[in-house]
């Protein structure tokens, strides 16, 4: 009884401590974002949000889920590549569909 009474607790307060820093990067949402833009990838954004707000790594980790890692300098570089790709192959499909038209 008391182990079952120590894990649900342990649980609560785990969800507490984690929705406590949700709670804080929805109420201080442009340094959050300042400071997963400023980082190279999700690990050293939630690694910096460890070291300059005190945050434990489960919490750091919750902020970084909140879907907010597209931010990060490394997954921009992504988007900014498949951008490229992307806009490359249009370009390639309008020069071969203009090809095929003035051939017909």
């Amino acid at each position: 009884m008391a182990d079952d009474f120590t894990e649900r607790l342990a649980r609560k307060r785990e969800r507490l401590t984690i929705l406590e820093a949700i709670r804080w990067a929805q109420n201080n949402y442009d340094l959050m974002l300042s400071v997963i833009n400023e980082s190279q990838d999700v690990w050293t954004a939630k690694e910096s949000l460890q070291n300059l707000f005190g945050f434990q790594e489960c919490q750091a980790q919750a902020i970084v889920d909140m879907r907010v890692r597209i931010f990060s300098k490394m997954e921009k570089d992504k988007i900014s590549v498949e951008m490229d790709e992307l806009q490359a192959e249009i370009d390639e499909l309008i020069i071969q569909f203009t090809i095929q038209t003035e051939e017909n």
